[in-house]
């Protein structure tokens, strides 16, 4: 099924309401704007730039690092999530 920008919108704002609470609790910064457009999903970029993984690290290790496996646990389900919303 092909999917027009409206739907893939609509999923995108499911699932920023879905994580953003657990994404302040966790990270105490706010999903949207910041990493989260409706168009175009969640920033990794703009995230990656926030935790600052250091030079010889993964940006998975960064996240466990500062903000524990939970932190970890929920980037990774929201990345799930996203791709899910784009192949469905």
């Amino acid at each position: 099924m092909n999917k027009d920008i409206t739907q893939i919108a609509y999923s995108r704002v499911v699932t920023r309401d879905e994580f953003k609470d657990e994404f302040l609790r966790i990270f105490k910064v706010p999903l949207n704007k910041k990493f989260f457009e409706n168009l175009t999903g969640f920033d990794v970029i703009a995230f990656d730039e926030f935790i600052q993984p250091k030079i010889d690290e993964s940006s998975y290790e960064a996240i466990n690092r500062r903000f524990g496996q939970e932190g970890e646990d929920l980037i990774k389900n929201l990345m799930k999530k996203e791709l899910h919303n784009l192949l469905n």
